[in-house]
């Protein structure tokens, strides 16, 4: 699984959880990540499947759209396939990793974000 599928993941997961409008700079600490350009790839690719609304200007940002909470992991798996894969050693990634390879896709399109958003919650990465 490569970084933006990663970051993806986290990001629908986190603004599922929110429930509300984030900033870039917000998204960027929840995913991990190093600066805004490092989830703008992954930020365009969701907001063009309308997972993710952008909205610009002031009080702008990122929200989550009811495809984005009803996607399952396959559907976010197959945005982001054409890209090589990387490793992440962080539990909750390593969970979404185990799931992609050892479930079938059948099994995969059955978990929402609002199923991995619960199993977050487990893993202590939300307050």
């Amino acid at each position: 699984m490569n970084k933006q599928t990663i970051y993806g993941v986290y990001i629908l997961a986190f603004l599922c959880l929110r429930k509300k409008r984030e900033s870039s700079s917000v998204l960027v600490v929840a995913c991990g990540a190093t600066s805004v350009n490092s989830i703008k790839p992954s930020l365009a690719v969701l907001v063009e499947a309308k997972y993710v609304k952008a909205y610009r200007g002031l009080g702008g940002g990122f929200e989550i759209t009811d495809a984005g909470r009803d996607a399952t992991l396959a559907d976010i798996l197959e945005l982001f396939e054409d890209q090589p894969a990387d490793e992440y050693d962080d539990p909750f990634m390593a969970y979404v990793v185990k799931l992609a390879q050892t479930k079938q896709h059948d099994a995969l399109a059955s978990v929402t974000i609002e199923t991995l958003t619960r199993k977050l919650r487990t893993f202590g990465r939300t307050k």
